[in-house]
Formats: structure tokens, sequence, C-alpha cells
């Protein structure tokens, strides 16, 4: 099993802008599914890394309960296909989720239905009712025939498995998704997260860190969060809350048991889409407390480091 590990954030600097001015007008803050003033409409924060569906060569797919992608559309590998999925369609009374029409894991065949991939991948939960936003939209990316497609049991449903020689057809995977909230923020919207957002945790309460956390001691003997994959994915609906995101502001450090304590930071000079990361150790972790990272700053300085890995995607 890996090694438990500590987590410190140490704040490097506070952002420089916080009025609440955003690209959706002075004073809004976007969330998922926000309506927001201008010509686009984009979700999950200004920094937040998307995917353009704009462009050409990206295919509409316009769901409806048994319309299969591989049958509709004319799939190609490498294509991209925004999937666009009405909320009466959204329910637990979906035939696609009843029937479990939904073959594979992480990639899923072209005869599986969108809305059972969507509950399967996390984006979205159906409910016994349509939820009160317009429509969901789903970033689909074509991928190669597969040997096989697995079954597993993931968010309240079980796919199906199948072999390649059965299905023969190509596979899908999830790339983004994105709710709007209006038929014409749906016409608006042109770019999607790269990664799912899950609607259900749009709640403070379900986006709190603070429940899962527990304070320890680190090496320094200063309060830290014991490691948490809760506490360190990407999990907010809000891109600002996002680890990736606070990364490019804040440094975070980990301690493993076997008494070494790890910089993840962020690396200058990556593109705004695609950010890198570094990772270093702290030679005297003892030593380097948090008096100690306010005197020499972080990131730490290279001649107090020990390089561990660069250009990290996150």
């Amino acid at each position: 099993m890996p090694p438990k590990k500590k987590v410190k954030v140490e704040e490097k600097e506070k952002a420089e802008d916080e009025d609440g001015k955003d690209q959706g007008g002075e004073g809004q803050q976007p969330d998922a599914g926000a309506s927001l003033a201008g010509k686009q409409m984009v979700v999950g924060g200004p920094e937040a890394p998307r995917l353009d569906l704009s462009g050409e060569g990206v295919e509409v797919f316009e769901y409806a309960p048994g319309k299969e992608i591989g049958e509709a559309l004319s799939l190609k590998e490498g294509m991209l296909i925004r999937v666009e999925v009405e909320a009466k369609y959204l329910t637990s009374d979906n035939e696609g989720i009843k029937q479990r029409q939904c073959w594979g894991s992480d990639s899923y065949t072209d005869t599986s239905d969108a809305v059972a991939i969507a509950m399967h991948t996390g984006v979205y939960t159906p409910t016994a009712d349509p939820p009160k936003f317009h429509a969901l939209i789903l970033a689909l990316r074509v991928h190669p025939a597969q040997p096989s497609h697995p079954a597993s049991a993931r968010n309240g449903i079980k796919t199906r498995s199948v072999s390649g020689s059965e299905h023969g057809g190509l596979s899908l995977r999830v790339e983004g998704s994105a709710l709007a909230k209006t038929a014409d923020d749906k016409a608006r919207l042109s770019r999607v997260l790269l990664r799912p957002t899950r609607p259900q945790c749009l709640s403070v309460r379900g986006n709190s860190t603070l429940a899962d956390a527990r304070i320890i001691f680190s090496m320094s003997n200063e309060p830290a969060y014991k490691y948490s994959l809760s506490i360190v994915a990407d999990r907010a609906p809000d891109a600002r809350m996002w680890t990736s995101v606070k990364l490019k502001t804040s440094t975070l450090y980990m301690e493993t048991s076997d008494q070494r304590r790890i910089e993840l930071s962020f690396e200058e000079g990556g593109e705004q889409d695609h950010p890198r990361f570094r990772l270093a150790q702290v030679p005297k972790p003892r030593s380097t407390d948090k008096r100690a990272m306010q005197e020499l700053g972080v990131p730490l300085p290279a001649s107090h480091l020990s390089p561990v890995k660069g250009g990290i995607e996150w």
C-alpha cells in the first residue's frame, strides 16, 4: 500500500483580483449551468481548462432514448461529439438506465446509451423528476475499437461487458461536460470543462473539504491535514476551488511515512489550458517550518530543494 501522507498548503500570494469581476459581468460568479452575459457561455470559472466545441469537425448528437450514436453518425477515430441531452430524459425512468444499455468502463461501446454513460462516469445522477436546468452537454471522443469492454458497478449503475469481436465498432470516452440552464445557454455554449462536473455537488456542504479533513502534526511540529484524496482532488463545480487551479498561487507540501517532505508546485511557462507541475524534495523538513518558508518564499528556492520530476500533467 502507498505510504500515508500529510498535507500542508502554504499560500504563495493572494489573488490580485477579488472584486468578483469576471467574463460574465461585474459582480457575477459563474457556476455550472449559470447563464452568463455575452455572446458565448462557458462554465466552471475563468481558469478552468476547457475543451472547444465550436471548431470544425465537431459532430452534434441530439439524444433520444434508443438512438445509438454509432448508427446516427459516421464515426471516425479522434472525432469529437457534442451530445445534447434534454432534461426530460435525465430521470431514473430512462430506458437506457433501467435496461443497463451501457457496455464498458471508462471506454464504452458506440452502442451505449449516453445518459447511462453520464451516470456511470459520475457526470450526472438521475432523479425521479426532471432537473430544473434545460440540458446536459457531454463531450465524447471516439477511440479505436477495444479488445474488450469490461463491466463495472459505479455511481448506482452496473454496466455490461462485451468482447471486441462481439461488438465490432469503435469506442467512446467522456472528455467533458456542462449544464445549460436555458435553451439560449445551450445555443451559446462553446466550451465544456475538460473533466466531468457533478451537478448534485453544487451545495457548499457537498464540496466542503473540512468534513473529510483530519488535523495532525507535520515533521516540523505544525498543524497539517492528514492526506485524503477527497481534499486534494478537483471535485468542486467552481474551478477556483480546484487544487490544480489553486496551485497557480499556492504550493502543496506532502509528507510520507518514510520522513520525506515533497513540494508540489506550478511550473512556470506552461500553457494556460494545459498547466504543468513539478515535484521536489525538501532536504531538511524538520527545520523548514512555516517561519522559514515565509522568509525563503514559496515555492522554495532551488537551492533548498532536490528536484524529483517536472512537466507533470494534473
